[in-house]
């Protein structure tokens, strides 16, 4: 999505210089600055990914597995030839969530209360992240 990239592209100048300016205190010998420094790194890598991106790992976190999906057969066969989810593969990705919902919800129901939120709050994002891609009508760079 052009969004990830306009989005990436605002935020890497920031991000290389407390990256620098992290290093050369930590070279320095000074802890303190380089921690200071470490949090400007993490808040500038954050806001890197905050727009036109989203992020699933391959482990019990895994979204999909949690609808009985994944992403190297089912997720893959929708993508195009440069590996991209195009618009309307999009919408039957958020489709086939949507009829998962009963699979989905007894799947978190041997979760905690904490892990339960975190999926119901990632199940929002990556629909939302979705939608948007289908609002833009732009497909998205996928690397699975």
């Amino acid at each position: 999505m052009s969004q990830y990239k306009d989005n990436h592209d605002k935020h890497q100048a920031g991000f290389d210089m407390f990256v620098r300016l992290r290093d050369k205190a930590e070279q320095a010998g000074d802890k303190k600055l380089a921690e200071r420094y470490q949090k400007k790194v993490s808040k500038a890598h954050s806001a890197m990914y905050e727009k036109g991106y989203f992020r699933d790992s391959y482990n019990s976190s895994n979204l999909l597995w949690k609808m009985d999906l994944d992403y190297w057969a089912w997720f893959a066969g929708l993508l195009d030839e440069d590996g991209n989810l195009t618009p309307d593969k999009a919408r039957e990705v958020i489709n086939a969530m949507q009829k998962r919902q009963k699979i989905f919800h007894s799947n978190l129901t041997i979760l905690d209360d904490e892990e339960t939120e975190y999926f119901l709050k990632k199940y929002d994002e990556f629909t939302n992240f979705l939608l948007e891609a289908i609002n833009l009508n732009e497909p998205i760079g996928c690397s699975i």
